[in-house]
């Protein structure tokens, strides 16, 4: 049907909604349910069915006021559904629970510097929301479930992909951005791979198996508002023919994500992915076998490292390049690290003395000996600084003057370890081995532009006025949404004839379809 009736409408006043959900699980001939995220915060559930709303979740905005960004039905779970506010929390709803009215209390279940789980607590009775996540730093722009219904992909303004058990709820992995935030995030329809879309102008295909980015998506002159696998269309390439110039069959596949990397089969997917973006372009690409089997991502750096010995190791450096203990103590110090930086210094001045002789003779080599000169006393300045320089008075000057100066040093700075213009740099060898974690702990690390191959577009094509907010695969047809309130739908060639259409729905935004 094209003749492009709507079949129902709800004008919002004071609100404006951003995202929506339906909820398959529970569908009937006379409910299907759907949930409405606005940008005050408050959450609708709406049957489309009967044209009646449900009821209002977080309608005092006492639970969070900031915007919701994105809203999914949890998969397999028929009344509980999670909320992602720009705050950069993620609340689980249950549609059978009204929510708090007053203050909310909550209690600790995980907590971490990037990841914590909280509960709330009510003495009466349970109510709304029934869990909170806060993940990473800045705003939780998009979410996806993995096919397999396990896993949680998101992504914050702070770069940050994170790949969280769900059940479990615990981060099992991340990929950070090239450059600046994501803000969408999509599974291949295996599970085996995850793209992401941001303001680097990039899309970039991760490995959820190997744990590293294999490629990115160049051709997007400004940011990326949606991605999305193509999950009708797998190319299989016939692997008896190496010159890859047989047909290729389209099917529609519907497979789990399996945890060997090898195929299942002989041949190899090659993947579809769509890309729309604030260009007003939409774009096509395939990641095919030479990408898939290049193993060029496998150089990139291990991201998994163990910060107890790397910590220790800079620790104690930097206790040593730090250990000031004032001029009083510095110049009565009989311990064996003053004693080598002494015998360091006696060297140096011997060298320097030496240099200066050798300069009378020729220009060339003033140059020379001067610039050693300046190495000489840098190497001794960086051990530390201000003393070397306040010190240097001491040297072949009157007792007297000596005096004066170390008097004056004491007037401005104080004496011995009260005060020093460092501030406390004393800390104890001990204290601050004992406040490292011995715990591992995981950096991550973004491949360069040269460690991964970049894939350039099969498809370009401009179709919108305005920025493109949302792009969708379904069997029949590819639909996209613009800010100005334009859906384009193009039909499938082996499915009806036709290039495609579009249809405008009284210039609203539409931001999510």
């Amino acid at each position: 049907d094209t003749d492009n009736k709507i079949l129902d409408k709800k004008a919002y006043k004071s609100a404006i909604p951003l995202c929506h959900d339906f909820n398959l699980i529970t569908r009937s001939p006379d409910t299907l349910n759907l949930i409405v995220g606005f940008n005050t915060g408050q959450i609708q559930l709406i049957n489309v069915v009967k044209y009646e709303i449900v009821t209002n979740y977080n309608e005092s905005r006492n639970i969070d006021n900031s915007k919701i960004t994105c809203i999914k039905w949890i998969p397999g779970k028929e009344n509980l559904f999670i909320a992602a506010y720009c705050s950069g929390n993620v609340y689980t709803y249950d549609d059978n629970l009204a929510c708090s009215n007053g203050p909310i209390t909550y209690s600790v279940v995980k907590e971490s510097e990037n990841f914590s789980v909280y509960s709330s607590k009510n003495k009466l009775q349970q109510r709304n929301p029934v869990y909170k996540w806060t993940i990473g730093k800045g705003s939780v722009n998009d979410m996806a479930f993995s096919p397999d219904c396990r896993h949680l992909a998101t992504v914050n303004q702070d770069g940050f992909m994170r790949v969280i058990d769900y059940d479990s709820s615990t981060i099992i992995s991340c990929m950070k951005s090239y450059f600046g935030g994501l803000l969408c995030v999509a599974w291949s329809s295996d599970g085996k791979y995850v793209a992401t879309g941001g303001e680097d102008d990039l899309v970039s295909v991760w490995s959820f198996n190997e744990g590293v980015v294999i490629a990115r998506c160049d051709g997007h002159r400004s940011w990326v508002n949606a991605v999305a696998f193509d999950p009708y269309t797998v190319f299989v390439t016939n692997t008896d023919d190496a010159s890859f110039s047989g047909s290729e069959d389209e099917v529609n596949i519907n497979c789990n994500r399996n945890h060997s990397n090898d195929n299942e089969n002989s041949n190899v997917l090659s993947y579809r992915i769509g890309s729309v973006g604030q260009d007003t372009q939409f774009m096509l690409w395939d990641i095919g076998e030479d990408i898939l089997t290049s193993g060029k991502y496998k150089k990139q750096l291990q991201t998994t490292t163990n910060i107890e010995s790397n910590s220790n190791a800079t620790s104690r450096a930097s206790i040593n390049d730090l250990k000031i203990d004032g001029i009083s103590d510095f110049t009565h110090k009989s311990d064996s690290t003053s004693s080598n930086a002494k015998i360091d210094h006696h060297h140096n001045n011997n060298s320097n003395n030496n240099n200066v002789n050798n300069n009378t003779n020729d220009n060339n080599t003033t140059t020379t000996t001067n610039n050693n000169n300046n190495a000489n006393s840098n190497s001794y300045l960086k051990a530390s600084p201000h003393l070397s320089k306040s010190n240097s008075f001491l040297k072949d000057k009157p007792e007297k003057e000596k005096k004066e100066k170390k008097d004056k040093w004491d007037k401005r700075f104080g004496t011995g370890r009260k005060k020093h213009p460092f501030g406390k740099i004393h800390p104890q060898k001990e204290k601050v081995e004992n406040k490292v974690s011995t715990q591992p702990t995981v950096q991550y690390h973004c491949p360069t532009i040269t460690d991964v191959p970049l894939v350039e577009p099969i498809v370009v094509r401009k179709i919108a006025r305005e920025r493109i907010t949302s792009l969708t695969f379904t069997e029949d047809c590819i639909t996209c949404a613009s800010q100005d309130g334009q859906i384009t739908i193009w039909i499938r060639p082996n499915v009806h004839a036709g290039i495609g259409h579009y249809f405008e729905i009284n210039k609203d935004n539409i931001s999510t379809l």
